[in-house]
């Protein structure tokens, strides 16, 4: 994941850097470590990349509904095996 795609998806998801490294238990330091994967300053961990990538489609469910959910990935899905790009 992208630093400004983690940074997106945080924000989207309501946190602020502290609150975000609060709910990882990251400890004293986890909102500068958060800063430096969102400056690019140190790769994203790709265990909370993965994560935060959950959360995101927890809160999409929960948005548009399941069924909508799914069928909004079906069509992203088929534009992607057709080669476009869907969303950006």
């Amino acid at each position: 994941m992208k630093p400004e795609h983690f940074k997106q998806a945080r924000k989207a998801l309501g946190y602020s850097q502290q609150a975000l490294a609060n709910e990882f238990d990251m400890g004293i330091n986890g909102g500068r470590t958060i800063r430096r994967w969102e400056s690019g300053q140190c790769p994203v961990n790709p265990i909370a990349a993965y994560t935060v990538r959950l959360m995101l489609t927890g809160l999409a469910i929960e948005l548009l509904g399941e069924e909508e959910f799914e069928k909004q990935m079906a069509d992203v899905n088929a534009a992607q095996a057709q080669g476009e790009r869907k969303w950006t």
